[in-house]
C-alpha cells in the first residue's frame, strides 16, 4: 500500500487540497464556532453549524468555498489531546487518505494551526446504526416484528459491510473496531459507510500480531486470549456480530460484567431459529467461529453474501 501521501503533523501539510484562500470574505452571521476560539472561515471552508461532539473535540457542518460543496470538518483542540488520542488521529489521517470506496467514509483535507487540527469529511447523511438500532430502526422503516424485514435490511447492511472489508483487506488494512456505531447508514440511498479509522493498522498477513482493542461485545475470543494471530480475523467476526445484532435484535453473547461477557464470548455455542435461513446461519457460523483459522475471509463472505443476492 502506498503510503506516500501522509499528513505532516508538525506543518499540518499533506494528505488533502492545496490551501486556495487568501482573502476570503468572512461570514456576516452568528460564528458556530465561537466557542473554540476560531474563526467560522477556514482555509476554504465556511463552518455552518455543530453537528456533532466528543470527548477531544467538536464536529461541524461547513461548506467548501470554491464549490459550494457540503462537507463536515473536525476541530481539535490540541491542548485536549493526549499522545495517544494525537496518534490515533494521525494514524487515521494516514489511513484514510488512500482509500476510496463507496463504502467507506471519504477523507478530503487536513490541515492545523498552532491551537487546532482539522480534518474534512464527506458530510454523511442519516445517523449510525447504533443509535437507530437503539430507536428499533423505526427511520429506516423496518419492522422488526417481521423477521423477513430484518433479513433484508440486515442482508443490505452485511454484503456492502463485507464489500469495504474485502477492499481494506486487499490492502492489508485492519480496522480494528467493526461495530453498529461505526456504520453509517442513508435510508433514502440505502448505503452504509465504514467509518472511525482510529484504531486502523496495516498488517502483515504473514507475521502473526496479538491484539486487545476494540470495543467488548465485538472482540473476538483470540483477542481476548491475547494470542498471536492474523488480525485481519478479527474483523470479520466483529462483521458477524453487526449481522446477528441487526437479524435478532440483540448481541449474540452478553453478560453483566465484562468478566461474564468475556467468558460466553470463549465458550457459549450459539443456537439459531428454525425460521433463519441456511444460507444466513452459513454465514453467522463461518463469522462468529472461535477458531480465527477457520473464519472465512472477506473475500470469501463477500462471494456468500452477493450469491445470496442481497
Amino acid at each position: 500500500m502506498s503510503r506516500g501521501n501522509e499528513f505532516d503533523w508538525e506543518t499540518g501539510e499533506g494528505g488533502g487540497r492545496p490551501n486556495h484562500s487568501a482573502s476570503l470574505a468572512r461570514n456576516q452571521g452568528e460564528n458556530p464556532a465561537k466557542s473554540l476560539q476560531i474563526s467560522p472561515v477556514i482555509k476554504d471552508y465556511l463552518l455552518l453549524e455543530e453537528i456533532g461532539q466528543g470527548s477531544f473535540g467538536k464536529v461541524f457542518k461547513a461548506e467548501y468555498l470554491p464549490t459550494k460543496t457540503p462537507v463536515a470538518v473536525k476541530v481539535y483542540p490540541k491542548s485536549t489531546l493526549t499522545r495517544t488520542r494525537e496518534a490515533s488521529i494521525k494514524n487515521e489521517i494516514n489511513i484514510l487518505v488512500n482509500l476510496d470506496h463507496p463504502n467507506i467514509v471519504k477523507f478530503i483535507d487536513c490541515f492545523s494551526n498552532k491551537e487546532h487540527i482539522f480534518i474534512v469529511m464527506e458530510l454523511l447523511e442519516g445517523e449510525n446504526l447504533y443509535k437507530s438500532f437503539k430507536k428499533g430502526l423505526a427511520d429506516f422503516a423496518v419492522d422488526f416484528s417481521r423477521p423477513e424485514a430484518r433479513q433484508r435490511f440486515a442482508g443490505v447492511v452485511m454484503t456492502q459491510l463485507s464489500s469495504a472489508l474485502l477492499y481494506l483487506h486487499e490492502r492489508f488494512i485492519n480496522h480494528r473496531d467493526v461495530k453498529l456505531d461505526n456504520i453509517a447508514f442513508d435510508s433514502k440511498t440505502a448505503q452504509i459507510k465504514l467509518i472511525d479509522f482510529g484504531f486502523s493498522k496495516v498488517v502483515s498477513p504473514y507475521v502473526p500480531e496479538r491484539l486487545y482493542c476494540g470495543t467488548p461485545s465485538y472482540m473476538a475470543p483470540e483477542a481476548l486470549r491475547k494470542e498471536e494471530c492474523n488480525t485481519l480475523s478479527v474483523d470479520i467476526w466483529a462483521a458477524g456480530v453487526v449481522y446477528y445484532t441487526l437479524l435478532f435484535g440483540k448481541f449474540p453473547f452478553r453478560g453483566s460484567t465484562d468478566i461474564e461477557l468475556f467468558e460466553n464470548i470463549m465458550t457459549k455455542k450459539l443456537f439459531f431459529p428454525e425460521w433463519l435461513e441456511e444460507s444466513e446461519v452459513h454465514v453467522l457460523k463461518k463469522c462468529l467461529d472461535k477458531r480465527p483459522n477457520n473464519r472465512v475471509t472477506a473475500a470469501e463472505l463477500y462471494r456468500l453474501m452477493k450469491y445470496n443476492q442481497y
